[in-house]
């Protein structure tokens, strides 16, 4: 385009921006920043929050917070594109402390309801049931809890959050559910171990004449494999195709190899992951070299592993690690060394992170590290717990 002496106007630009979503990309959307500066189009407020969006998408928050805090003025996309991009890659504390700055400042713009799930999104990824309560009493003053959007944002944090009542409540209290809000509900009961209950929701969803897509799925069978129903997930899953054209994908196969292998059917799960047309990725192998190491069963498990060299370096570390575990457990310890010496060669894959709250405060919690400040005791804890599971089994 550039070649042929055809200028990008404000539009390309953004256009070009929205599709650079990866650490990958980082390069390529500095330099059509770099681009739109010499062209005078970064001082262009829609142009900005665009920016601002694409580097966090790319995992650059020091470049977004610089930008954001240079914006001459701020409106609700602004807010609302900072508060959203933070929560979606991972940033979860930042973006409510974005969303209290933002209410701070009630006074020039206001949160709207694109703002509020944004918010209710970043507290159900946290797992912060007092965040959650308190950005619902905030919705329900400043009138932004009547939008059904609204209200399925509620409901999937306090499922996440572990409040299922809470979540039943906005549930029933909804004049209008779109298919989203059932879905919703669904995945709630299943987090919380209502598989049950979670299926007589999917036959009521059906009696009001919304048809289960490809997320309503994976919610049901999310539901039969944390509850322990092998029969009725394996219908449930054989109906997929069957009866509504839903294609199974990673994600319901993932269910179903869960399912498996919670019920101790190892080898249906082996047979299962065989017959998938696709590679199985980290969670399935996860799931069944998991499974595999608590059944003291390592050959399926390495069996297993031998079909994932085609798998991208990522999974293969992932796949790695477990499989050390495995050895570990076992005492098989020059197989660890030998798996740990391919592991460094490789290079290390990102450490995971999880966040609990307790007593209103949300501790943050990352794989391999010993800094936590009541590392100890939670050791300690967790030690014991070991040989309680130990004398249970």
């Amino acid at each position: 385009m550039r070649r042929r002496g055809v200028l990008p106007d404000k539009f390309t630009f953004t256009f070009l921006l929205t599709s650079f979503n990866s650490v990958d990309d980082l390069v390529n959307g500095k330099s059509i920043h770099a681009s739109s500066v010499v062209l005078g189009y970064q001082s262009n407020p829609y142009m900005q929050t665009e920016l601002v969006s694409m580097y966090l998408a790319c995992g650059s928050l020091e470049y977004s917070w610089r930008l954001f805090n240079e914006l001459p003025s701020r409106d609700v996309v602004s807010w609302t594109a900072m508060i959203s991009g933070l929560a979606a890659h991972g940033f979860v504390e930042q973006s409510l402390s974005v969303f209290n700055e933002m209410r701070r400042d009630d006074s020039i713009v206001k949160p709207n309801t694109a703002t509020m799930i944004s918010a209710i999104s970043a507290c159900a990824s946290w797992g912060s049931l007092n965040h959650t309560k308190n950005l619902h009493a905030y919705s329900l003053k400043a009138g932004l809890d009547s939008h059904v959007f609204s209200k399925n944002s509620l409901i999937d944090a306090y499922g996440k959050c572990g409040s299922i009542g809470c979540a039943q409540q906005v549930f029933d209290e909804m004049h209008y559910k779109d298919l989203h809000s059932w879905t919703s509900m669904i995945m709630g009961l299943a987090v919380n171990g209502l598989g049950q209950h979670a299926i007589l929701l999917f036959s009521d969803m059906q009696r009001t004449g919304l048809m289960p897509d490809s997320a309503s799925f994976v919610a049901i069978l999310a539901a039969c494999s944390h509850s322990g129903l092998l029969d009725e997930g394996t219908q449930i899953f054989e109906s997929m195709k069957a009866v509504f054209g839903v294609k199974p994908d990673q994600k319901h196969y993932g269910c179903m190899v869960d399912l498996f292998c919670r019920a101790g059917h190892l080898s249906r799960a082996y047979e299962f992951i065989s017959s998938m047309k696709m590679e199985p990725n980290l969670e399935i192998l996860g799931a069944f070299l998991s499974a595999s190491s608590a059944h003291e069963n390592l050959g399926l498990g390495e069996l297993l592993c031998m079909r994932t060299e085609s798998l991208v370096p990522l999974y293969r570390r992932g796949a790695s690690v477990l499989l050390s575990n495995m050895y570990a457990n076992s005492g098989q310890w020059h197989k660890v060394i030998s798996i740990r010496k391919m592991r460094r060669e490789e290079g290390e894959k990102p450490p995971a992170k999880s966040w609990i709250e307790i007593r209103g405060i949300v501790e943050e919690f990352v794989a391999g590290h010993k800094l936590h400040p009541f590392f100890v005791e939670i050791e300690w804890i967790l030690n014991g717990l070991d040989k309680v599971m130990e004398g249970v089994m």
